[in-house]
């Protein structure tokens, strides 16, 4: 998708992409109802058969309505508000069990908040488990603290004790890990202000004269993105957190903010902004469900509220971190959204517009998808395998006439509107990966079976812990022998026949194998050898040892250290305590450390910083500059990954060990043939300032001197090591190469030099008798004093 368009040329494209697909679905359901219900051929052969349309039928309408939200909507600018204009702002952060550590980011970021009077922010830490720890946090960052024992309407209940005591026109609600950008206020609240502005003819906003305000339109929530700072585990677990955009980016992203539209954002519970007089107006959140936040949005707007979706995300939070923890989170979700509809009459409501409804019922049906993966997959099997019909046909080719532009245009249409965000494969992927899992919660919601607990989803992560288990694949393995059995009686009775036998039938079986596949390659999961998440981007920075100091930029950074750029491998001896200044909004930030890791990157030289225990107000600087940012996860799909290069690509990853490194000292590879002054010939290898290694005709004995005069501004000294290494030898005067600030660009252009150049540079070498008790001749040691020249 061109993304330089004008959004309203955008707008045209989607709605001519939308009218065609709207066809293309419409035409296929109608023949699918009046023309392949298999009627013909028994009982079970027609209910798998109305089960299966019924499953077609929901993802169609739930298609149809995203689409035609996607195709029609675009967003409001924001707009520019006179300072005067900001009003004051509660800021209740939700916690239950949470850690520490985790709300002590998110406080954090609330402090940085931008604002033009920062004394009408006021930050309330919201603890449904009354913990002294909470409450020692709160008097630690200057916030008010609501303790809450005893609470039997869990996080409604929780922000409505906080809520009910306070009186700021605006209220702002958080979860726990969600850490807010130092803009998030300036960026959404603006929005409450839109029925109060107008542009003039020059695009100023200005306000409107008393006479054009209308009284009835009032702003209830501005819903901004869930954005996530580290990789979800369908991201982790498939090795994609490189190539594909987080699992939820569409909804919070595209869908949602298309539902303003019509009215229907939905309202997520963190990072939103609420007008107080909404929540007077429906007496708060709600409490007695599970998912209080979407009923809570519902109420208010059915009492007439405009509500937005905006697509930037300004707060980014802690995605779930074990299989485990992932479908216990979708089930409350699934089950919360079933019982929303439930508890409110929505279809019936007359305070709900016909394309309101319309939407909410998209959400409803969205989490019966578990239900039409498990129908989509297992249709082809019992089709071949029991021979029970679930589609009839006079013609594989008026099959073919109908479905084939239904499946391209819809996949085309999800891939296009939804800003490539997300494709067929990766939601085909994620369905499969959770629908033996939900299916059941989903039914027994519907049902009445309610479930009994409220579940907090894991946050705290864990070093060396296996993110995921692979039993819970199993039901997946069952699926991939039916699965694999079905196209092997596929193949043997086309080879038995002489045709292609039943081709759409083995287009669906190869589809769901690759579907079920993938899954299995995230349910064995990915260990996870990091306590921090990294943000990769690119900061000035000053890093300064006892001896030197160097300028670098930042490669990536994280809660407990950071790793930076060189453009030259440079020396600094294992264990030198480093000090780092960072620049960050009115302060410079001093932190110290030592290296961890050294290792080349390109052509240049990455290496790695573990901090020290960091004074108060540095960590408090330090943390928000980490998170103060976009994450640093891919913002769309790469319209270069194909199918095949995506399953290969986890293969290799699967196959491939993982090795630690702990180098601390830059190997430089310089390949560099000499030829000594008695006929010796031999390779200088490597070089990482304290060794280096060197082949030769001739083997040395220990503590033998080679001199290589390599260049006219370098020549070494080495000693040969011992003899269980002979090509290892020992870099003497390694302490100066430190202080020589021309030693490191001579090395990395002696290593970018082509084979030929390095051949014709032919070092020579000088071998030194050893001074007994010395380890080198007296001439070795006067030159040893101008190592590098």
């Amino acid at each position: 998708m061109n993304n330089s368009l004008h959004p309203s040329e955008k707008i045209r494209k989607h709605r001519i992409l939308f009218l065609f697909t709207f066809i293309a679905i419409v035409s296929y359901i109608v023949w699918r109802m009046f023309y392949t219900l298999p009627t013909r051929y028994g009982v079970v052969s027609l209910l798998c058969g109305i089960l299966m349309l019924l499953a077609e039928m929901s993802s169609s309408f739930e298609g149809v309505v995203n689409y035609a939200m996607m195709s029609h909507y675009i967003p409001p600018e924001l707009p520019e508000l006179p300072k005067d204009w900001y009003p004051e702002v509660d800021i209740f952060i939700a916690t239950h069990n949470e850690p520490v550590s985790l709300l002590y980011n998110t406080i954090n970021g609330c402090t940085f908040l931008d604002y033009p009077d920062k004394s009408k922010v006021h930050i309330h830490l919201c603890d449904d488990n009354a913990r002294p720890e909470m409450e020692a946090l709160a008097r630690e960052m200057g916030i008010r603290y609501w303790g809450l024992a005893n609470n039997r309407d869990a996080k409604g209940g929780n922000l409505n004790n906080a809520m009910r005591q306070t009186n700021a026109p605006i209220c702002v609600t958080l979860d726990a890990d969600m850490i807010p950008r130092h803009e998030f206020l300036m960026k959404s609240v603006p929005y409450f202000f839109l029925p109060k502005l107008k542009k003039d003819r020059t695009g100023r906003w200005i306000p409107k004269e008393p006479n054009e305000i209308d009284p009835e339109e009032k702003v209830g929530f501005v819903q901004t993105p869930q954005g996530f700072y580290n990789p979800d585990l369908f991201q982790y677990n498939l090795y994609s957190e490189g190539r594909y955009p987080g699992e939820q980016d569409m909804f919070f992203q595209e869908i949602n903010v298309a539902r303003s539209a019509y009215n229907a954002a939905i309202y997520a519970g963190s990072n939103t902004l609420i007008a107080r007089e909404a929540l007077d107006d429906v007496y708060y959140i709600a409490v007695d469900t599970i998912t209080e936040d979407i009923l809570t949005g519902i109420r208010i707007q059915k009492l007439g509220y405009r509500c937005y979706a905006t697509s930037e995300v300004l707060a980014q939070g802690q995605s779930p971190i074990t299989i485990k923890s992932l479908i216990k989170q979708r089930e409350r979700w699934g089950r919360g959204c079933v019982d929303t509809f439930r508890q409110e009459p929505i279809l019936f409501s007359k305070y709900l517009s016909f394309a309101q409804k319309a939407s909410y019922l998209a959400s409803y049906v969205f989490w019966w998808n578990y239900l039409r993966r498990f129908a989509y997959t297992l249709s082809p099997i019992i089709t071949i395998l029991f021979s029970i019909t679930v589609l009839q046909s006079e013609s594989t080719w008026v099959v073919l006439a109908f479905w084939l532009p239904y499946y391209l245009l819809f996949n085309r249409s999800l891939r296009v509107m939804s800003g490539n965000l997300s494709n067929q494969h990766w939601n085909g992927v994620a369905d499969t990966v959770l629908f033996p899992y939900l299916i059941g919660p989903i039914i027994a919601e519907q049902a009445g079976i309610k479930q009994k607990t409220f579940v907090i989803t894991e946050k705290q992560v864990t070093a060396n812990k296996a993110r995921s288990t692979f039993a819970f694949g199993l039901p997946h393995l069952v699926f991939l022998c039916a699965l694999v059995a079905s196209i092997v009686v596929v193949i043997v009775r086309s080879v038995m026949t002489g045709t292609i036998h039943s081709p759409l039938i083995l287009f669906w079986l190869v589809i769901s194998t690759k579907n079920i596949i993938f899954a299995l390659f995230f349910m064995w999961g990915r260990d996870n050898y990091r306590l921090a998440s990294r943000f990769f981007f690119s900061e000035p920075i000053t890093v300064s040892s006892s001896q030197r100091v160097f300028r670098a930029v930042t490669s990536d950074v994280s809660e407990t250290g950071l790793a930076f750029y060189f453009d030259d491998p440079q020396f600094i001896p294992e264990d030198t305590p480093l000090t780092v200044t960072i620049a960050y909004r009115d302060r410079e930030i001093i932190l110290t450390g030592k290296l961890v890791h050294i290792a080349p990157s390109g052509q240049r030289w990455k290496y790695s910083i573990h901090f020290d225990e960091m004074q108060q107000e540095d960590k408090r600087y330090y943390i928000a500059f980490v998170y103060d940012r976009a994450h640093s996860l891919p913002k769309a799909i790469d319209p270069s990954v194909s199918l095949l290069d995506d399953f290969n690509f986890r293969l290799g990853k699967r196959a491939t060990p993982v090795q630690e490194s702990m180098r601390k000292l830059p190997r430089v590879r310089l390949d560099i043939p000499f030829a000594g002054t008695q006929g010796d010939r031999g390779m200088l290898v490597d070089f990482n300032y304290r060794y280096a290694t060197v082949q030769m005709e001739a083997d040395l004995e220990p503590g033998q001197i080679l001199q290589l005069h390599i260049a006219p501004a370098l020549t070494l000294l080495l000693e040969r090591d011992s003899d269980s290494k002979p090509c290892l030898f020992r870099v003497l005067g390694s302490e100066q190469y430190a202080m020589d600030e021309a030693v490191a660009p001579l090395l990395t252009g002696l290593a970018q030099k082509s084979p030929r150049e390095k051949d014709a540079l032919k070092a020579t070498a000088l071998l030194l008798a050893r001074l007994p008790g010395r380890g080198m001749s007296v001439s070795a040691e006067k030159q040893h004093r101008g190592v590098a020249r």
